[in-house]
């Protein structure tokens, strides 16, 4: 099979060292050394290329350039499509709806991002929506998803042990030892018992001893459920985020907020590169889905605060950007009011200055005053076609939404592309994927193993459109010499996913499966030779999206 002879990537030759605190966020450049990672320390990858000279070995802890926000929510589906859908839609037909839905809200049918247009009742069969083209075709049976969410059915005061709500529209994961469920009522946190609650419960047990409430809680407050499984956990680093909300009272520099229910969300969000500040040719902004939602009651002479934690701070952002929806509902819609940096105090006043003359603007683009909220991310990726089963307690994190013409779909990760000439986020594929890496592993050296993942780690690394979705590039005889010829090990351990293509012609390359080896590589592999050992769950797929193959590449023996 001939080699493509793809061209090098850009090489960086900034002199960088790996930096070993957990949560810190690696530069791309010329690693002279090898990093040798190891331990649970969590590392985010600024976008562009990363040069090894001395090659790569990873063996503990979590390294991903994903950006993803505090309190990521649980997402669900609350019914499936009894038929298939195409062209322009104004109503789906849908199996009986497990959770009530209001107009204007955003649910996603398959991979599409539709508005409902009016209300839809529990039981409902049908579900109304703004007249839009579907792209391609949505199959039968396709979820209809949303995040989880219910209400109160009584107020909450003193010391709780359960909490009474409308019926689950599907199952809550209960807490262990190791790990905890958590839901937000009222703005306050609270952990669910190991026993959860299944689809259909009226009732979501606490973990004893019996938990606190502040204040009162009135009846029909909004229910939240946070992800079981958070992105930056992964691996058991520990290093997701969360936000919490308060009151204080207003002063003469503060200005009261109208008093009444509000409820809020944030994104996580980073300009790329880092010295940019505002969309232009070759700035380029990431954001993050929305975080759960929370809600907060503001009383007379009072203003809101909002604050995120730091220990550690979220991986990767730079800034959070605040959303309220002003009806109290946390079905929204949303509304963006100010942005706040992921450093000094970690947080922001929103006073009444901040919201005179703001108004909801359907339409207007990101960081505008009033502007939507991006789509929210969809369902565990080892989630069930339906989601009414419980998510499995050793599940994995929330996907991405799925890629689409913004102000849709992924604005921040590997479904993200934007216009080299405006900076402005278009639909994929395109020249830009920000937040991108590519690895360069020169030849010949003293290496014995050039890529070398042990299988005590996880990575999950995306690489884009400006490196041809190459995410490990190693020379072979079509490019400068040396090639490189050293061999490569690819082990993961539960997330590890590598989505690109692997190009290491004149290398070989060992795929290693375990009981808990989850990885994929998600582009395709050209190397000189290929093994793949193991007993467990080992993927190679490759992605039609990411490239024009050449006609010679298939798989040879």
């Amino acid at each position: 099979m001939p080699d493509p002879g793809f061209a090098q990537p850009p090489l960086n030759t900034t002199p960088q060292n790996w930096l070993s605190a957990s949560g810190s966020v690696e530069q791309p450049g010329t690693f002279a050394s090898n990093p040798n990672i190891t331990g649970s320390g969590c590392y985010f990858l600024n976008g562009g290329v990363y040069d090894w000279q001395a090659g790569f070995k990873f063996n503990g802890g979590f390294i991903s350039n994903e950006l993803r926000p505090p309190d990521e929510p649980s997402v669900v589906s609350i019914t499936t499509t009894i038929t298939a859908l195409s062209g322009t839609v104004t109503a789906i037909p849908v199996n009986p709806l497990g959770e009530p839905l209001p107009a204007g809200f955003q649910i996603r049918v398959g991979a599409q991002t539709l508005t409902t247009s009016g209300s839809a009742a529990i039981g409902a069969t049908a579900i109304a929506v703004s007249s839009q083209p579907v792209a391609g075709t949505i199959a039968a049976g396709a979820p209809v998803v949303v995040p989880l969410a219910t209400t109160t059915t009584a107020s909450l005061s003193g010391n709780i042990s359960s909490i009474p709500v409308v019926a689950l529209s599907a199952a809550l994961p209960g807490s262990t030892s190791q790990q905890s469920s958590y839901v937000s009522v009222g703005g306050q946190m609270f952990v669910v018992a190991s026993s959860g609650a299944g689809a259909g419960a009226n009732s979501i047990p606490l973990k004893n001893p019996a938990q606190s409430v502040t204040g009162t809680i009135a009846s029909g407050s909004w229910v939240t459920v946070r992800a079981y499984n958070q992105f930056w956990d992964s691996n058991g680093v520990g290093c997701s985020s969360s936000f919490t909300l308060s009151t204080s009272g207003s002063d003469i520099n503060n200005s009261a907020v109208t008093p009444q229910l509000w409820a809020v969300e944030l994104t996580a969000a980073r300009w790329f590169p880092d010295s940019c500040t505002g969309q232009a040719p070759g700035c380029y902004l990431r954001e993050t889905a929305p975080s759960m939602c929370k809600t907060i009651t503001v009383g007379n002479n009072q203003i809101i605060k909002v604050s995120v934690s730091n220990s550690p701070a979220n991986p990767g952002a730079k800034f959070f950007n605040v959303y309220l929806a002003p009806n109290g509902s946390c079905q929204g819609p949303f509304g963006y009011v100010t942005a706040f940096s992921n450093s000094g105090s970690y947080g922001v006043t929103i006073n009444g200055s901040a919201l005179s003359g703001w108004a909801l603007a359907p339409l207007a683009g990101q960081d505008i005053s009033g502007a939507p909220v991006p789509d929210f991310e969809g369902p565990a990726i080892s989630c069930t076609s339906t989601c009414l089963a419980a998510q499995p307690v050793a599940g994995l994190p929330n996907t991405n939404p799925p890629s689409a013409a913004p102000p849709h779909g992924d604005l921040a990760n590997e479904g993200h592309c934007a216009n080299v000439s405006t900076g402005a986020s278009v639909a994929c594929p395109s020249g830009m994927t920000p937040g991108a890496v590519a690895f360069f592993i020169p030849g010949p050296g003293s290496n014995t193993v050039c890529l070398n993942l042990q299988g005590g780690g996880d990575i999950y690394a995306f690489s884009g459109y400006q490196y041809r979705r190459i995410l490990i590039f190693e020379p072979g005889p079509q490019q400068p010499p040396p090639a490189n010829t050293c061999p490569n090990n690819v082990a993961g351990h539960g997330l590890t996913s590598l989505i690109g293509i692997f190009y290491v012609p004149a290398a070989d390359v060992t795929i290693i499966g375990s009981s808990s080896y989850l990885a994929t590589i998600a582009g395709g592999v050209i190397s000189y030779t290929a093994s793949v050992k193991g007993n467990g769950g080992v993927s190679i797929s490759v992605d039609p999206s990411l490239r024009a193959w050449p006609s010679a590449v298939h798989l040879t023996q």
